[in-house]
């Protein structure tokens, strides 16, 4: 990674560049083993997203196992040309995530805050419409019940792009 920067600064003198790969890079290392594992667990017929009354269990997250609803300070459905779901996890419940985990999130913000695609503080992406084989409203219909028996909000929101 050093030697990426390093001959990046030679590339160009353009100091937005270093900065920007000095971002990127890191981010790329830490979320490729994320990648590697939610590829292979698809391959192997994983669904992308669990709900049950207990809490959820997403692909992308799995090294998280479980996420316990009272983990979760309220659900936003970002709407746009894709609809999102993004979970907003309390203070509490992201303090206790891995170090690693924890890095890979602020560094994921960092590089989403640039792209104006930054969802907050102590967010998980869950799942997008498009990557659901159901309809998105059927998919809510389902959520919408659980989360209200929890006493789990649900914002709306118009995706930040």
């Amino acid at each position: 990674m050093t030697a990426f920067m390093l001959s990046s600064f030679w590339w160009s003198d353009d100091k937005f560049f270093l900065l920007l790969s000095a971002l990127v890079v890191p981010v790329i290392l830490l979320g490729l083993p994320r990648v590697v594992r939610g590829t292979y667990l698809a391959c192997m017929g994983e669904p992308a997203l669990r709900i049950s009354e207990m809490g959820f269990w997403a692909r992308n997250w799995s090294y998280l196992g479980m996420i316990s609803w009272h983990d979760v300070a309220s659900v936003e459905i970002e709407t746009g040309k894709i609809k999102q779901l993004v979970v907003h996890l309390r203070e509490t419940s992201f303090a206790r995530l891995d170090g690693h985990d924890q890095v890979s999130i602020m560094l994921a913000r960092l590089v989403g805050f640039l792209f104006f695609r930054d969802a907050g503080p102590n967010t998980l992406r869950l799942i997008s419409s498009s990557s659901l084989k159901g309809s998105w409203e059927d998919f809510m219909v389902t959520l919408d019940p659980i989360l209200a028996a929890n006493g789990i909000p649900r914002l709306d929101g118009a995706a930040s792009r």
